[in-house]
């Protein structure tokens, strides 16, 4: 991630939530993927992209982690995930790369939101690789009210465990709608970006309407639509 654009993300994590109402501690609602499966978490996936690490006293590289979703199967599968996932690569003998089925894979970024005002990217890997479920789109709008599921690689240190368990909030909801993103009650930490937003449910099936943003890793985090990019989606698959 880029110096100033890392300092910007991070930032947005600690202060969306003066966006909304006072904080306030509430017990975690999340759930774990491994204990409470749903059709869609298979589709979900870990993303890793190589940055170089900003400031001088932070030296040398990093790994940013993240999280991504599948969208298209096929020998090369589409992935949606945020820009600011993917926008620090420097180096491209070390591209962004997607857990799938236990195995790294390489990825290219085919197209972006471009900064942190349409935070969304489309990648696909390099090599032929496995979908092992992918999730059909859900295009409208998603208004104040809306119940959702959101979820991803929290890189928290309880039930996110660092980023080792996927981990969702289910049954949260968007709470109002600012500049084109969505404002959410769903709790997500640093890790779960790129993560999906999930309309639907056991009965209905589930549909992939929009990408985590960033979050204040309490009660509130920002999501950008899928209808802000569907176009662009569309185009690829």
């Amino acid at each position: 991630m880029a110096s100033t654009d890392s300092l910007a993300e991070c930032a947005r994590w600690l202060l969306v939530g003066l966006l909304a109402a006072p904080l306030i501690a509430i017990a975690d609602p999340r759930l774990r993927a491994e204990d409470a499966p749903r059709d869609w978490t298979r589709a979900v996936v870990r993303l890793q992209t190589p940055t170089r690490a900003s400031g001088m006293d932070q030296p040398g590289h990093r790994i940013e982690h993240c999280t991504a979703t599948l969208v298209r199967g096929g020998a090369h599968p589409l992935l949606v995930t945020a820009w600011h996932c993917v926008e620090g690569r420097f180096d491209l003998t070390r591209p962004p790369r997607a857990e799938i089925n236990g195995r790294w894979y390489a990825l290219d970024v085919l197209t972006s939101g471009g900064d942190m005002s349409a935070d969304w990217a489309i990648v696909t890997t390099v090599e032929k690789a496995p979908a092992p479920a992918v999730l059909p789109l859900y295009s409208g709008s998603l208004d104040a009210g809306t119940r959702i599921t959101a979820g991803g690689f929290s890189r928290d240190d309880t039930l996110g465990a660092t980023g080792e368990y996927l981990t969702y909030h289910e049954n949260c909801q968007v709470v109002a709608n600012k500049h084109a993103d969505s404002l959410s009650d769903c709790l997500a930490f640093k890790g779960a970006s790129g993560g999906p937003v999930i309309l639907g449910n056991p009965d209905e099936g589930y549909r992939f309407a929009g990408v985590i943003s960033a979050g204040d890793s309490l009660t509130r985090s920002i999501l950008v639509p899928l209808s802000r990019f569907i176009r662009k989606l569309n185009a690829l698959m």
